[in-house]
């Protein structure tokens, strides 16, 4: 049941709150919009890019590999600006360096969110779910998670529409996957690594009355396997 699988308090901080209600009322009016969101993995691997550092590492638990490619294309997703194309950056509290990074590269502006703007806010997961029901849902996600918990919520998870990308450098599919294509009215929800923070603002562009929600790993407690 949603009430035990998501018992967590409400996060008292009202930009948090904000951005969550923003997410929700958009939701509601089915007002198309994306969320990806960078924060200490996306950031460091933007710092090393623009450091010049070439080298190829993994980032965490070896999910994420930086490549200059990837470097790059971090540092657009980050940089572009649209209408309803929110960006989530580091909280400068806990990672001052790379949030005065994010900070340089794009200014605050009402389309930058705090990056932790769904994994702070699981208490608000049920409702945000409970408004995608009777809604066309597209699932990328990788090869290590399975989508039970989103049927058990009430979301339609049909097959045809779930794709599968590996969990080790699935942003080595980047360019393979830029000319998808989703239905007016769907949301896609995204839990495959980097590959959702720089595939996003190209599919947002390519269809912009379709939701996308990049949710990280928000949810890998319920998903990972």
């Amino acid at each position: 049941r949603p009430s035990r699988i998501f018992r967590y308090r409400p996060n008292q901080n009202p930009e948090w709150q904000n951005a969550m209600q923003g997410f929700l009322a958009k939701l509601e009016a089915w007002t198309p919009f994306a969320f990806t969101h960078f924060n200490d993995g996306e950031l460091t691997f933007i710092e090393k890019y623009l450091g010049g550092d070439h080298r190829e590492t993994w980032f965490g638990r070896k999910q994420n590999k930086y490549t200059r490619k990837l470097g790059e294309h971090l540092v657009e997703a980050v940089r572009h600006k649209a209408q309803d194309y929110f960006v989530g950056v580091p909280c400068k509290t806990c990672f001052p360096r790379l949030r005065a990074l994010a900070d340089r590269i794009r200014p605050h502006d009402a389309m930058t969110l705090p990056a932790m703007s769904l994994h702070h806010n699981l208490s608000h997961i049920p409702k945000l779910l409970s408004l995608l029901q009777g809604r066309r849902c597209y699932f990328i996600k990788n090869a290590r998670q399975d989508l039970s918990v989103f049927a058990s919520l009430g979301l339609t998870v049909d097959e045809a529409d779930i794709t599968i990308v590996p969990f080790r450098a699935a942003h080595d599919l980047h360019n393979e996957m830029l000319g998808k294509r989703f239905a007016d009215g769907g949301i896609v929800l995204l839990t495959c690594g980097m590959l959702a923070k720089t595939v996003t603002r190209h599919w947002f562009a390519n269809n912009p009355n379709t939701t996308f929600l990049a949710f990280g790993s928000a949810l890998d407690d319920l998903t990972q396997v």
